[in-house]
């Protein structure tokens, strides 16, 4: 299991990675390129702005390059 944040418009980015911390899950930060968020203990994936809905493309993304 592992948490997928699309981190352009959520406001719980640092809560849910402290609360993922304390139950060991992996956290994956989808945002695109005007929106670089970078947290320790994530794994961040930045997507061309110009794509249109760069969280969903990120999870595209993760679903079809396992």
């Amino acid at each position: 299991m592992n948490i997928l944040i699309d981190a352009d418009g959520c406001p719980v980015v640092d809560l849910t990675l402290q609360i993922a911390k304390r139950f060991c899950v992996p956290v994956i930060i989808l945002c695109d390129t005007s929106h670089q968020i970078e947290r320790e203990g994530a794994q961040t994936l930045v997507f061309d702005i110009n794509e249109a809905g760069s969280g969903v493309a990120g999870a595209q993304h993760l679903f079809y390059h396992r």
